[in-house]
């Protein structure tokens, strides 16, 4: 599992691997849908 972090500039950083794996390119904008799982 990659980890995606955030830098200090506010910018997502997307590892490397993942990134070629997906053949992903430098963009302008990413939607970025976040799924959360909460256990009560």
């Amino acid at each position: 599992m990659e980890i995606t972090k955030l830098s200090p500039q506010g910018q997502v950083i997307i590892p490397q691997s993942l990134r070629e794996a997906h053949q992903w390119k430098v963009v302008k904008n990413l939607l970025l849908l976040i799924w959360v799982m909460e256990f009560f």
